[in-house]
């Protein structure tokens, strides 16, 4: 089954990623480090990767970043181990979605998104 994170799939307001954000680009898979905090990380492959996100103890409250797919097909957002994300095992972006996770306790909450492009992965 596959859901909207936000319900009724319309967008919300307009968002956009700081434009003096330090930008790191990849291609597949990727780790996301603990130094990627503020920073936009962008998935510019062609589908079926995976951005697997730091443990939330690790990272420490407050660390947030951007993930935007500016790529040809969808990407898979994940924390590692037990963690979610606002409540989920991953997430899915759509080719043109963005997000701003942040470390809140012991998993990450999605502060902003272009919502109509993220999908539960796992529901």
């Amino acid at each position: 089954m596959v859901a909207s994170v936000w319900g009724n799939g319309t967008p919300q307001e307009a968002f956009e990623v700081p434009p003096d954000s330090i930008i790191n680009e990849q291609s597949g898979n990727y780790l996301v480090l603990i130094s990627d905090a503020h920073k936009v990380v962008d998935y510019i492959g062609t589908g079926g990767h995976t951005f697997t996100l730091p443990d939330t103890v690790a990272a420490g409250n407050g660390f947030m970043l951007y993930i935007r797919n500016v790529g040809t097909g969808a990407l898979t957002v994940a924390p590692t181990g037990t963690n979610t994300v606002a409540g989920l095992a991953s997430i899915s972006l759509a080719v043109g979605a963005v997000v701003q996770v942040l470390v809140k306790g012991s998993d990450y909450s999605i502060l902003n998104s272009n919502a109509v492009n993220i999908l539960a992965a796992n529901v």
